[in-house]
């Protein structure tokens, strides 16, 4: 789903609603590599604000 920063973060403000998402900067999100994720997760999409919030998509 998020191939690139921009389009996440895109993504992120067409759907939350919350003021703390039009805080996000592209430097600051981080595509994660899944290689140590569970099996239920291999499809998903991974990323780490800078923040310490964690998202899945």
């Amino acid at each position: 789903m998020a191939k690139s920063k921009q389009t996440f973060i895109e993504f992120l403000r067409s759907f939350v609603k919350k003021d703390w998402v039009n805080l996000i900067k592209e430097e600051n999100v981080i595509l994660i590599d899944k290689e140590f994720i569970l099996e239920d997760f291999k499809e998903e999409e991974l990323c780490n604000l800078n923040n310490n919030a964690k998202l899945t998509l």
